[in-house]
């Protein structure tokens, strides 16, 4: 939450709010208030407060998942789209693949380059990447 003119954004516990009661909205503004004047010693409650956004934690068992968890999903090789000069101690040629593209079971040994839309992994010379039953990269490094 922020007051309307800020720039930042300040963290506003509300895990004991009553999320049904009829002044909701004032209540959570006050803890705004609170919570500012705790950090910045004033609050300016005739100000515009902003709710940014909300982060909620769920706690909770999950189902163990079998045996098969670890295994390999897809057997056939990995293949990069292309191929790009990196700064690995000096200039190398290193294979680029598209993380989208790479499936459980694929592996792939470093130097190389795995990109996303919101991310770019480098996988240094001698490390290996396996791709989990989860779709995650696990990253073995040497």
């Amino acid at each position: 939450m922020r007051y309307g003119e800020q720039v930042f954004e300040i963290d506003v516990p509300l895990g004991d709010l009553d999320l049904g009661a009829a002044d909701l909205v004032a209540q959570i503004e006050e803890r705004f208030h609170r919570r500012h004047e705790e950090l910045y010693t004033y609050a300016s409650r005739g100000q515009e407060v902003v709710f940014v956004n909300a982060r909620v934690a769920a706690v909770g068992k999950v189902a163990p998942r079998g045996s098969d968890a670890g295994k390999a999903g897809s057997a056939a090789a990995c293949t990069p789209r292309g191929k790009r000069q990196a700064w690995l101690g000096g200039w190398r040629e290193v294979p680029v693949y598209a993380l989208d593209g790479l499936k459980p079971g694929h592996s792939l040994a470093g130097p190389a380059i795995i990109e996303a839309e919101t991310t770019t992994v480098l996988v240094a010379d001698g490390d290996r990447v396996t791709v989990n039953a989860l779709g995650w990269l696990d990253i073995t490094l040497r």
